[in-house]
């Protein structure tokens, strides 16, 4: 290969990873991935913008052409993955629902749990407070009126991701109303948004 052709395939190679940067920042400002996908991918970038220079300093190519390929297992293997999910009546002080699977030692659930409702006492609104655990394990807690869920993910969720448990939860809470604004619910009634996206979560592993 001459050395302008050689030159040419860095020089393209570098303007590639420099345009897959600037999606990388749209992506994370506009919630698309998290804090975690966004370090590992944002380094792994980086070090082939290094790859592009050293190759240009050297005039050889070889260095960039095997240097591709990577980038959707990072994303994968970063990505929030929701695999359990709780629901927690107020009213009644009890977990009624589990989806999926929530392996979570029981002390370190227990003290995160408290810490969320002291937060965010008699909210009529959908809020939320995450919290990374051990094994790169994340908990979200969402807050409605009525009922307190909690989301077990593998890798850091979203802002998207955590949207999307909000949305759902809020749609929970409209559907139930009557059925939970009681002492003791019938869960056997009851409609669950979630059952959906934890399925799908669960069929994505």
């Amino acid at each position: 290969m001459s050395q302008q052709r050689s030159r040419t395939k860095i020089v393209e190679f570098k303007a590639q990873t420099q345009a897959k940067i600037a999606n990388l920042l749209t992506e994370y400002a506009s919630g698309k991935i998290s804090r975690e996908q966004f370090d590992a991918l944002y380094a792994h970038h980086h070090s082939q913008l290094d790859l592009a220079e050293a190759a240009l300093e050297t005039k050889d190519s070889e260095l960039v052409e095997t240097a591709g390929g990577r980038t959707i297992g990072i994303r994968q293997s970063s990505m929030g993955k929701a695999v359990g999910l709780l629901i927690y009546h107020r009213r009644s002080n009890h977990f009624f629902e589990s989806l999926g699977n929530f392996d979570v030692p029981h002390e370190e659930f227990t003290e995160s749990f408290r810490a969320a409702t002291t937060n965010a006492p008699g909210k009529t609104d959908v809020l939320y407070h995450r919290k990374q655990i051990a094994s790169g394990y994340w908990l979200l807690f969402t807050s409605g009126k009525h009922t307190m869920v909690v989301t077990l993910f593998r890798h850091e969720p979203s802002p998207a991701q955590i949207s999307e448990i909000q949305r759902l939860h809020s749609d929970f809470e409209v559907a139930n109303t009557l059925l939970l604004a009681v002492d003791v619910v019938e869960t056997e009634k009851l409609a669950y948004p979630f059952r959906v996206f934890v399925q799908r979560k669960l069929q994505q592993k």
